[in-house]
């Protein structure tokens, strides 16, 4: 793939790589990068619920997937999105947008069946946008599910991300009350 062939991507990547660094050399083993490219962590929460988390920097689509288990079945949630793209003076901006969503219901002993999902704008199926309304805008709508996440929420779900790092370092699995102290 040749980006000095498109006027766009050599914009984008070849003419921004003093912005960050970030040679696009396609030689994923110098000794400067140090990111992970597969992790994955098992977290038990106190109230006994367990989750499984895996991610692939290197998979060949950006989006996600995600399952939940109950007690009235599964449901999966996979979505692909565009790759987030953005480049200076706003010429460029593809904010992670859904191409393709499908959230789909396995009720037990049942047929399964699509489930209808509101479309947003942005990235994370608009999730990006309601999350920084809820944290920074006064409340608009009752909430009657508790669905809107807080600054608190935010501490604790990065607070995972970090015991998984520090489970690596030592050896050993780690809870989040050895981190921080919640009063």
């Amino acid at each position: 793939w040749d980006l000095a062939a498109s006027e766009r991507h050599k914009a984008l990547y070849l003419d921004a790589e003093h912005e960050d660094g970030y040679l696009r050399d396609k030689c994923v083993f110098s000794p400067d990068i140090d990111i992970w490219d597969t992790r994955a962590a098992t977290v038990r929460y106190d109230n006994g619920m367990i989750m499984s988390y895996s991610l692939n920097n290197y998979a060949p689509f950006e989006g996600y997937r995600v399952g939940f288990v109950g007690t009235q079945g599964r449901l999966d949630l996979f979505v692909h999105e565009h790759a987030y793209v953005s480049a200076a003076g706003g010429k460029l901006a593809l904010e992670g947008g859904a191409k393709h969503v499908n959230l789909r219901a396995f009720p037990l002993f049942e047929k399964p069946y699509d489930v209808e999902i509101e479309k947003g704008r942005g990235g994370h199926g608009g999730g990006d946008s309601r999350l920084l309304d809820d944290c920074f805008l006064p409340r608009r709508k009752a909430d009657p599910l508790g669905r809107a996440a807080g600054g608190l929420d935010g501490a604790r779900s990065i607070l995972v991300g970090i015991a998984a790092r520090r489970s690596i370092e030592w050896g050993r699995p780690v809870r989040i009350d050895e981190l921080v102290k919640f009063h």
